[in-house]
């Protein structure tokens, strides 16, 4: 799973890839941790953008995202404990 960071700060996925008989389960991992690093590396309002141009991409975010709409997803909500 590789992010790329734009020069303005936002986070992009550009390539998300895994083999195997377990794949699906594996691509899960690395999204999951690449999203808790994220959270530690990264200012709360870090801004994700999630392309969603293939029906793969789309059925991820539908699961991860279920009330975001649209070709793009710009996630930049985060809830902090106090």
């Amino acid at each position: 799973f590789l992010v790329r960071r734009t020069p303005s700060g936002t986070l992009i996925p550009a390539l998300l890839f895994a083999y195997g008989p377990e794949f699906q389960k594996n691509l899960g991992y690395m999204i999951r941790y690449s999203i808790m690093q994220a959270l530690k590396s990264y200012p709360p309002k870090t801004v994700v953008m999630i392309p969603r141009i293939t029906a793969a991409a789309k059925a991820l975010t539908d699961k991860l995202l279920p009330n975001e709409t649209g070709t793009e997803i710009f996630y930049g909500r985060r809830k902090e404990d106090n």
